[in-house]
């Protein structure tokens, strides 16, 4: 068993309630487990402030056998955690077939894919803020190549220019790599890529 928290939200003062029912859920629970605190670029400044909140875990189940400190989206730790899930996985028939990759649908395989392009290029400026929405989904059966218009919302008008870049450099580069790898995700032969930048209209 894995329990997943993640690192920012466990150190904001409401976050004690979700970890209260998280530990009262597990009291019912005795089998070997390993805590995972993700998201772990969010507070890198801050490790040392999820002392406490590590203790208090460790503390409230017994059988938490191991803790990892992860990145999802810079791939930090993946592969710990990936070979603690095979070192206690148990020998069965394969769920699915070798020919797929993923269980995941294609259109949140591609918003992923331009979400990551656009943190590894924004360095913290804009995290975890962006909204996005599936404007157009075109296939054509004729070639097989996909096109695909997303919108990307921002909080505030200024912050449009942040994700633009300097002579749209940013949204340029991940255009041209976030394509590349939808097109070696889904198999495609050519894949167009449209990205609008919009501001959220506040309710």
């Amino acid at each position: 068993m894995m329990v997943i928290v993640s690192a920012k939200r466990a150190l904001q003062p409401q976050a004690r309630a979700a970890e209260e029912y998280i530990l009262k859920q597990l009291s019912n629970i005795q089998i070997p487990a390993t805590l995972i605190f993700n998201k772990m670029d969010l507070v890198k400044d801050e490790r040392n402030l999820l002392e406490p909140v590590v203790n208090r875990y460790l503390a409230g189940y017994k059988h938490f056998t191991r803790t990892l400190y992860v990145s999802a989206l810079f791939n930090d730790g993946l592969m710990t955690v990936k070979d603690t899930l095979c070192s206690k996985a148990l020998p069965a028939p394969w769920l699915y077939p070798p020919t797929q990759t993923s269980e995941m649908a294609p259109l949140k395989r591609v918003e992923d894919i331009i979400r990551v392009e656009f943190f590894k290029r924004l360095n913290y400026y804009l995290p975890y803020s962006l909204k996005q929405e599936n404007a157009v989904w075109m296939e054509n059966e004729k070639d097989g190549s996909l096109m695909i218009t997303q919108n990307i919302y921002v909080e505030r008008d200024s912050q449009q220019k942040i994700i633009i870049g300097a002579k749209g450099r940013i949204i340029t580069a991940v255009i041209h790599e976030a394509r590349q790898k939808i097109a070696n995700a889904l198999k495609k032969p050519k894949v167009q890529l449209f990205i609008k930048i919009k501001t959220r209209k506040r309710q």
